[in-house]
């Protein structure tokens, strides 16, 4: 009877475990320098250039549970079909591993060279981009373009940021106590049988 109630002590003390639980903010970042693409765009519409590859490794992506804001600053891109009443004006958006974001890439000005930053709060796709970022750590911006004989170009010399926050589960103190509490009586149990010979 002894053993059944303990069992059932710890498997509460874990299912509170897993429930009881607070969103702390989790803020990962890395920068990297562009692909240098330079090129007509000259495929079937879904094209996608790359930006860059962002490498977050070692900082704590595992422990993200949800994405609430993607930013990406510092893009330098001429091209000369992104100016309002142009035909790539909302043609052209932000991808994340081959996941839409939402992110329009709207406000280069027509034939010059801009450094403009884009954010997403949430992005689309959250879930889907969280899982392609929790994969391997890696994550592959690019540009989709909606259109054809587009010119785009990505001076490699340039360096673009990518941002992403998101929530990650932590357990409360008191849930903390209460498992800790069910280890040490399971310890307790363990040793009297011990000194008892059972």
């Amino acid at each position: 009877m002894k053993r059944f109630l303990v069992g059932v002590g710890i498997a509460f003390a874990l299912t509170i475990s897993a429930q009881v639980t607070r969103a702390d903010t989790i803020n990962i970042s890395d920068s990297s320098s562009q692909s240098g693409f330079r090129g007509r765009i000259t495929d079937q519409p879904g094209d996608q250039v790359p930006i860059a590859t962002f490498d977050f490794t070692g900082q704590s992506y595992g422990s993200l549970i949800s994405i609430t804001s993607i930013k990406l600053s510092g893009l330098t891109i001429f091209d000369g079909d992104t100016a309002p009443s142009d035909f790539d004006f909302n043609n052209l958006r932000l991808y994340l591993d081959g996941i839409d974001t939402g992110t329009l890439l709207n406000g280069f000005r027509s034939d010059m060279l801009d450094t403009l930053d884009f954010s997403a709060i949430p992005p689309i796709n959250a879930s889907m981009i969280l899982s392609a970022l929790q994969v391997d750590g890696i994550i592959k911006a690019t540009i989709f373009d909606a259109t054809v004989n587009n010119v785009i170009r990505l001076p490699r010399n340039a360096t673009v940021t990518l941002a992403i926050s998101g929530a990650s589960a932590v357990p409360e103190p008191a849930t903390l106590f209460l498992l800790g509490t069910g280890l040490a009586g399971l310890a307790s149990m363990a040793r009297r049988k011990m000194k008892q010979g059972i």
